[in-house]
């Protein structure tokens, strides 16, 4: 994959430190922290399950499909509210789109960078939500979230939470185990309508 210059340098500055970390500490599983688009992020090799380069990867495609998405001239932006969320290449699609067409075009979209595995669609042919309808999106993953970092059965830095319309979608690498722990969490939120996985198994 092709990075832009800037953020070459910004790779670059994340690996020299994660150098330094290992030829101090002389381990592998070793905490990597820099700085991507002036916010800082800090990966746990020991902890997720991706690599480096795939975590990168994955963060540079969920940033384009949404500039595109925003930017494309076929896209009414006022009526979309879609949102990308990436793990491992495998993108989850969510949010509300006024027509078929929208939606297709925002497939298409997902589709066409060489680094996309596979997409999932769950973007709902509707209005926009709601602000309150957001809010409450936002207090239910904060639960969920809180919820697995309690949870003596998974680890909670291996998984995303995404939720829309009160349906909460689970991503990450993680075992069968793991997965079905993190489901049972989230489902005892009080507010949850549905828990979708949509894990890959290590």
């Amino acid at each position: 994959m092709t990075y832009p210059s800037n953020l070459r340098q910004h790779i670059c500055g994340i690996a020299l430190m994660g150098l330094s970390v290992i030829l101090i500490s002389g381990c592998v599983g070793i905490p990597i922290a820099g700085l991507i688009g002036g916010s800082a992020i800090a990966i746990d090799l020991s902890r997720d399950n991706r690599s480096v380069g795939t975590y990168l990867n994955d963060n540079v495609l969920e940033a384009k499909i949404s500039n595109e998405i925003r930017s494309d001239a076929t896209l009414s932006s006022s009526q979309i509210n879609v949102s990308p969320t990436i793990i491992n290449g495998v993108i989850l699609l969510t949010g509300e789109a006024p027509n078929r067409t929208h939606i297709d075009r925002i497939l298409d979209i997902a589709k066409s960078f060489k680094n996309t595995r596979k997409v999932i669609n769950r973007i709902e042919l509707a209005g926009k939500s709601t602000l309150a309808s957001r809010a409450n999106d936002s207090w239910i993953t904060m639960e969920v979230k809180t919820a697995l970092f309690h949870s003596e059965k998974v680890d909670h830095l291996r998984i995303k939470v995404v939720t829309e319309r009160a349906h909460v979608y689970l991503m990450g690498l993680v075992s069968t185990e793991e997965a079905d722990a993190a489901a049972q969490a989230a489902r005892s939120i009080n507010g949850v309508a549905r828990v979708v996985k949509v894990f890959e198994y290590l």
